[in-house]
């Protein structure tokens, strides 16, 4: 073989070399999209997760001082004596 058809192999083994990099190279890229909108997508649902958990947590504090009043409203009748029966 002579030194120009050791080049032409060469040089037509690295264009499929780049060729199949290029080509692998967008499969990652395209990977890393869809990747990339599951995580936002993930994030979107952790955020609301979050605001959801942080609602409940004040609508429970909000009930437990509410329950908190009304038990000390109950007590202040039983103690004066105006929740006797007559």
């Amino acid at each position: 073989m002579s030194a120009i058809e050791t080049l032409e192999n060469k040089v037509n083994t690295l264009i499929k070399l780049l060729k199949d990099q290029k080509e692998e190279n967008g499969k990652l890229k395209q990977e890393n999209k869809i990747l990339a909108d599951q995580v936002k997508k993930l994030e979107d649902a952790s955020q609301k997760q979050q605001e959801k958990a942080s609602t409940l947590s004040q609508e429970k504090e909000s009930t437990k001082q509410e329950l908190t009043e009304l038990i000390r409203i109950i007590d202040s009748f039983i103690e004066t004596g105006t929740g006797k029966a007559a």
